[in-house]
């Protein structure tokens, strides 16, 4: 079986790239491929096509050999030349018309990258020639045109790997869907007091080691707060003589984004493999925590800040913060990500309302979770 030429134009969006390989993958099950990238110096410094490559080795794509050349991406004569001359032979050692098929995919590059390369490929009687439209869907040029509808393809690994980002999840499930929707109204809600004494031995977020409710005692607290505690300890089943660094943190606040990744999952449909709970992101030297992140059925990345905090007081200055960074977020990942904040806050102030619908934040409050 003779071997496929896959040939991709390379911008800054790496992720139509991806989509365009593994659906045609998809579709030819028995592929042998080639990849084929007209590049530019600016993408290539950027790493743009390894970052492609890397990208669909998750996804096992075969690819055999890559190659790249540098265009002018502003220049017909330099592109004609270099793709039309004998630079692909001498250079590359590519011999186009060893292939079965040529698949061009036009997606990305410019609209001068785009043209010449399909004036340059569409001479061969085996060439095939596709781009992805605005809405999701393949359309195919040459040699026939015809709309081809695209399922999803793309994995949250995938959607982090292919945009530069290293990503390590770190959440763990202490509690089910059905304990984490009724541990506020029937626990938290009726013992405020030991709530705020649970946060001992102090730094909770750091804290790794075990604490008995026996210490907390020794620390002088009022008698209705030990109560309280001991209240939450044995709803949730855990040892009182034995809390852990990270049980504290669920009760402190871990249960809501628990909750809300359960959520996400149940009542949006969203597979396992596609969200994270606690994902420690790094993009170069800027590093992030994301409570929740996950990859909808139109392949679009969504962020999600959880805020447990449902008291009146400093409630609007906890989702402003949590708007800007939201908004901070959604700008360093590119145009196709959507932010959320839940929040067990109802309702939420106006003005932060208005501000979130301002950035494109969707704001899900204490009536709705």
């Amino acid at each position: 079986m003779q071997k496929t030429l896959i040939v991709s134009l390379v911008s800054e969006q790496t992720i139509p790239n991806v989509q365009f390989v593994k659906w045609y993958s998809s579709e030819n099950p028995d592929i042998r491929a080639d990849m084929f990238f007209i590049s530019t110096r600016e993408m290539e410094n950027k790493e743009k096509t390894r970052l492609i490559m890397d990208t669909l080795e998750l996804s096992d794509f075969p690819c055999e050999t890559t190659r790249i050349i540098d265009v002018d991406e502003n220049s017909l004569v330099d592109i004609r030349e270099k793709l039309g001359g004998s630079f692909c032979l001498r250079e590359h050692e590519l011999n186009i018309q060893s292939y079965g098929k040529i698949v061009l995919n036009m997606t990305g590059g410019t609209k001068i990258m785009a043209l010449a390369a399909f004036q340059f490929f569409s001479k061969f009687e085996n060439t095939e020639i596709y781009y992805k439209t605005f809405d999701g869907k393949i359309f195919q040029a040459f040699p026939v045109e015809r709309e081809i509808s695209m399922k999803p393809n793309i994995s949250l690994a995938e959607f982090l790997t292919a945009n530069d980002f290293e990503a390590e999840e770190t959440g763990e499930i202490l509690k089910s869907y059905e304990f984490n929707k009724i541990f506020y109204e029937r626990c938290l809600s009726k013992n405020p007091a030991g709530l705020k004494l649970l946060q001992y031995p102090g730094d909770a977020k750091n804290y790794d080691g075990t604490v008995s409710l026996k210490r907390v005692r020794e620390t002088g607290a009022e008698k209705e707060a030990l109560k309280q505690a001991g209240n939450i300890i044995r709803f949730c089943e855990f040892d009182p003589e034995h809390i852990t660094g990270q049980q504290i943190r669920y009760i402190m606040g871990g249960w809501f984004e628990e909750y809300v990744y359960q959520y996400i999952i149940n009542e949006k449909g969203i597979p396992e493999c596609n969200i994270a709970l606690s994902l420690k992101i790094e993009h170069g030297d800027d590093k992030n925590e994301l409570d929740v992140v996950y990859i909808d059925e139109k392949d679009m990345l969504h962020i999600v800040e959880c805020k447990r905090h449902d008291q009146k007081k400093n409630s609007s200055s906890i989702i402003n913060d949590a708007i800007y960074k939201l908004k901070s977020l959604t700008t360093k990942f590119g145009l196709k990500v959507k932010g959320h904040i839940y929040t067990k806050t109802s309702p939420v102030s106006q003005a932060c309302i208005s501000k979130a619908n301002d950035f494109g934040i969707e704001i899900v409050d204490g009536s709705r979770v």
